[in-house]
């Protein structure tokens, strides 16, 4: 007697059917969320030379938890550079003159994306900015009024970094500092320090200046940032206008020193009627 045949006979002894367990097992796989109608609800596909692939589906899946462990803000989830309006800005105004400055900007971080694993080892490439000064390609602060795409193209390049197998994380400025200034949060202080020290790419957005920074803050930034330029890894950061007046220690000093200065479309003077 045939193994097919063999348990066909317990499953009728069971009083049980194939193709009602089949049903049922892809039920649970569904309401566990796994997979998709594409690959049947497991999770796989078969390539043409048999072998199992991950589908579609669970790659995103994968991705979309470790850009929430990244702490990558949701809504720029799955945004490319592709996605990047040289034309309007994130409101819907004509960029009129600002349109070059916005397709220099697209192509800039076109080639940082394409050389994000070489800048994370330690190999930046040269770039040679419009005044002819050459300089390396490693870390960068993004200059821009709100609506300018500054968080677009941090959480872009996290993405990218993520998906190249890179460690990457999203940082808001305000958060840092009132970690900071916390004697409470000493497994958050931890964490960060983990990440200054040791993550591939890391970006810090919504930097603003803040008045009176207690001593203790102080200190615990400049740790942060000395960490981070120390480990020689590329560091994102996105600014207000008037950045420049931050106070937050020498070791943030010399970090945003080491950064090249990208000016992003100026939003705020709006020739053009809303399209």
């Amino acid at each position: 007697m045939s193994k097919d045949s063999d348990e066909n006979i317990f499953l009728k002894s069971m009083n049980l059917n194939a193709d009602d367990l089949r049903a049922k097992d892809q039920a649970r796989r569904m309401r566990e969320d796994i997979g998709c109608s594409d690959c049947n609800y497991l999770g796989y596909v078969l390539t043409s030379n048999g072998s199992g692939a991950l589908c579609k589906c669970m790659k995103k899946k994968t991705y979309h938890k470790l850009f929430d462990e990244a702490a990558i803000p949701r809504i720029w989830w799955e945004k490319t550079l592709d996605d990047w309006d040289t034309r309007q800005d994130s409101k819907g105004y004509d960029l009129g003159s600002q349109q070059n400055v916005s397709k220099k900007i697209k192509r800039l971080f076109a080639f940082y994306a394409k050389n994000l694993k070489n800048i994370a080892a330690g190999f930046p490439p040269s770039i040679t900015h419009s005044s002819g000064i050459k300089d390396k390609l490693h870390s960068l602060v993004l200059e821009g009024g709100n609506g300018s795409g500054k968080t677009f193209l941090i959480a872009v390049m996290l993405q990218d970094a993520l998906k190249m197998g890179l460690t990457a994380h999203f940082i808001e400025w305000s958060d840092l500092i009132d970690a900071c200034r916390s004697f409470q949060k000493e497994d958050e202080l931890n964490h960060l320090r983990d990440v200054f020290e040791k993550y591939d790419l890391v970006a810090i957005d919504n930097t603003v200046p803040y008045d009176n920074l207690p001593n203790h803050c102080f200190v615990q930034l400049d740790r942060f940032f000395r960490a981070r330029l120390n480990s020689g890894k590329p560091t994102l950061i996105g600014a207000e206008p008037g950045w420049e007046n931050t106070n937050a220690g020498s070791g943030w000093r010399a970090l945003t020193s080491n950064c090249l200065v990208v000016h992003l479309p100026r939003t705020d003077q709006r020739t053009n009627s809303r399209m």
